[in-house]
């Protein structure tokens, strides 16, 4: 990636981070999210009853998450770049299908996403970032095959086979990372909506 374009994204996730959140991005000391598990999402007994652990999972935004993760700055710079982190309110829950930082690396090979960084195309960029949200919080567990409305306003096929969920014609690689105002999922691949 260009050197120029490396340090711009830096400064826009940093800037995403501390504006979303008031804090200052993670440490390296900080764990990464984990995905929902017996060992991190389980419960406390206490006087014989289950008892909910409040975790960073049930504080910090679906922002902060990808970016505490890591591997996701392109996707953070693109919602930064175009305005759209205040549109995610903290009082609603989303479902985001994240397509990690070598997935959006394979639309530079065509200039495509630089292309999108333009001024002028970030309505474009704004579609295809929406298109992998979903309103509401879904575990993977929790989603049937079928179609599904996505926050840009067209929708998508979800689909199971074998035991893997392939979002769109993407894969979904990790699941079940848990925020404050919902969830997200791992793609390998990003999901352009029709124009």
């Amino acid at each position: 990636m260009n050197p120029l374009l490396r340090l711009i994204c830096s400064l826009l996730v940093l800037s995403l981070v501390v504006g979303c959140n008031g804090e200052e991005s993670a440490s390296p000391d900080e764990a990464a999210p984990q995905p929902l598990s017996a060992e991190n999402n389980g419960a406390e007994v206490a006087n014989g009853a289950p008892a909910r652990r409040t975790t960073a999972e049930d504080v910090d935004s679906l922002f902060r998450r990808l970016d505490l993760h890591g591997g996701f700055s392109t996707f953070l710079m693109g919602m930064t770049i175009t305005n759209s982190t205040d549109e995610f309110s903290e009082d609603e829950e989303y479902t985001f299908f994240v397509p990690d930082d070598d997935a959006f690396h394979a639309l530079l090979e065509d200039d495509e996403f630089e292309n999108l960084l333009r001024k002028e195309q970030h309505q474009r960029l704004r579609e295809i970032l929406f298109h992998h949200v979903l309103d509401g919080r879904f575990a993977v567990d929790e989603l049937e095959p079928g179609e599904y409305q996505t926050m840009s306003g067209a929708s998508i096929e979800i689909t199971m086979e074998d035991g893997e969920v392939f979002y769109g014609h993407a894969g979904v690689t990790d699941t079940d990372y848990r925020a404050a105002n919902g969830i997200f999922h791992v793609l390998d691949e990003v999901v352009l909506p029709a124009e």
